[in-house]
């Protein structure tokens, strides 16, 4: 039996996804800063639990270490619809970095 055009590009959509969540780290906020969304290794490596993370704030994870300029920069980007790539230093649920 062969499958739909449309139920592959979900099970295509599916794959990149899982994929992705294994590579990186992953988190999304609304235009307001509001984190709507994080992976596991997001949770993993701010040891804070998802239900912690959704609604906050990425200040929550903020370690200080960047300047404003730094953020400044990164939320342009982002803002203009470009995807941003980089480094964080942030500061996990625990204090460690």
């Amino acid at each position: 039996m062969e499958q739909s055009s449309e139920n592959l590009s979900t099970k295509d959509f599916a794959n990149l996804k899982s994929t992705i969540d294994e590579a990186a780290i992953v988190s999304i906020a609304d235009k307001h800063g509001v984190i709507t969304y994080v992976n596991k290794k997001f949770c993993a490596s701010s040891k804070y639990s998802r239900e912690e993370l959704i609604g906050q704030n990425h200040r929550i994870i903020n370690s200080k270490f960047h300047p404003k300029e730094f953020f400044a920069k990164m939320w342009k980007t982002i803002s203009s619809g470009h995807p941003w790539e980089g480094e964080i230093r942030n500061q996990a649920k625990d204090g460690s970095y």
